[in-house]
């Protein structure tokens, strides 16, 4: 609210009577009321105080000021002209004091898995005191491998004093945010005031932990249903999966049994298994010359096991526990001659295929 004053003083040597103000020129974009005199008439030399009041619109916090331009006049006794005084003007500056804040906000508590969909929330709301346009969203740091589009809606063209409006942003998780401990993101707001500097808001920041959950199977076949001869190859092979939502890297297969009584099987794993993405899956090898010891025996049996190292950080613990997934197969002579026998294995135990 603003209250004007206008002191009109007789200047002249008669007496004046209805004493007025008349606004010639007024900034303001609301309503002024009309100038109120005292009603007694204003004798030479002597002074009234006439009033006005006016209340302020955005539009004129915006404009940052707002100027009044008024005239004084009276009736003189007689036939004699009514004066009119020179213009009076009064020009109110306002301060304007641009201000944003910013909270953002997601409702995944967890990152569970490659391909898991994230939405985030950013609420703007303007805490200043002049109307802000072209309102949005600035990403300071984000530690997502994939892309982040925030997306704001038609209120952020032109947010007034103590509005809000709400901006949106989608991400899809990749296999490579669970290299990380937590997918961080910390962003502003900003928005542009009629005039001045851009105000910009306090970083806000969501971390979402990321849940790690490392697994690998392993499935092992040879390529010999049975032996029947000293000097066979037998050759094994590792099919290795990466059935957790980490990738794992130094991916290797490990004998923990071996019944041949030969040259102990050297397993051979492709570049690849250095780093096995969730569900990828890479084949390791390993030949074995058979003995006729192995023979005279009734077969071979061979047992492996499947590790690897998750990401660091959080999951640094599991790396003392290597996951394993045996299996084991064991061919053996023509002599019992056995029907083929498959049995679907079970996390943690070995299992084993006969042939004759």
């Amino acid at each position: 609210m603003i209250d004007y004053s206008f002191i009109v003083t007789n200047t002249g040597n008669v007496t004046v009577s209805n004493i007025a103000v008349n606004e010639t020129a007024f900034t303001g974009s609301g309503t002024l009321s009309a100038a109120v005199c005292p009603t007694a008439p204003l004798a030479p030399g002597a002074q009234a105080t006439c009033t006005a009041s006016y209340t302020l619109t955005q539009a004129d916090v915006n404009g940052g000021s707002v100027s009044n331009t008024a005239t004084a006049t009276g009736v003189p006794p007689g036939s004699l002209t009514p004066p009119v005084s020179p213009p009076s003007t009064v020009r109110v500056p306002v301060d304007p004091a641009p201000a944003i804040s910013l909270e953002k906000s997601s409702e995944t508590t967890a990152i569970t898995g490659t391909g898991q969909a994230i939405d985030y929330s950013f609420l703007v709301t303007n805490t200043g005191n002049v109307t802000l346009t072209n309102v949005g969203i600035d990403e300071e740091s984000f530690s997502g491998t994939g892309a982040l589009d925030v997306s704001c809606p038609a209120g952020a063209a032109s947010l007034a004093p103590g509005a809000e409006v709400t901006c949106t942003a989608s991400y899809t998780v990749t296999a490579a945010d669970y290299n990380t401990s937590a997918l961080t993101n910390t962003a502003t707001a900003t928005g542009t005031p009629p005039t001045g500097t851009a105000p910009v808001s306090s970083p806000s920041t969501v971390e979402i932990p990321v849940t790690s959950a490392p697994a690998l199977t392993v499935a092992k076949t040879a390529d010999r249903t049975e032996i029947t001869a000293a000097g066979q190859t037998i050759t094994y092979s590792f099919l290795i999966t990466n059935t957790g939502n980490v990738t794992i890297a130094d991916v290797g297969v490990t004998e923990t049994t071996f019944s041949g009584t030969g040259t102990a099987p050297v397993i051979t794993c492709p570049a690849a298994a250095a780093s096995l993405a969730p569900g990828a899956q890479v084949t390791c090898t390993a030949p074995y010359v058979v003995t006729q010891a192995d023979i005279d025996a009734g077969g071979v049996t061979n047992t492996a096991t499947v590790t690897g190292e998750p990401p660091t950080g959080e999951h640094r613990c599991r790396r003392r526990r290597p996951w394993w997934s045996p299996r084991t197969r064991r061919p053996r002579s023509p002599s019992s001659r056995p029907p083929i026998r498959r049995r679907s294995p079970r996390s943690g135990r070995p299992s084993t295929t006969r042939s004759s």
